[in-house]
């Protein structure tokens, strides 16, 4: 049985649990997206576009 140590940052987690929660209302998932375009922060909008594409890859993939 392998254990994993890994490193989460916190904010990226409190992004990640805020966005699923968001997921569940998609007009507040709409929101929330804007949002964070319009902030125009290159480490979340970084962090969502992989977020996306690792959903899109499980999905999908």
């Amino acid at each position: 049985m392998f254990l994993y140590c890994l490193y989460i940052d916190p904010y990226f987690k409190a992004k990640v649990e805020g966005f699923l929660e968001r997921i569940k209302n998609p007009q507040s998932l709409t929101t929330y997206m804007s949002n964070s375009l319009q902030q125009n922060d290159p480490y979340n909008i970084s962090k969502l576009a992989e977020l996306y594409n690792e959903l899109y890859r499980l999905f999908y993939g």
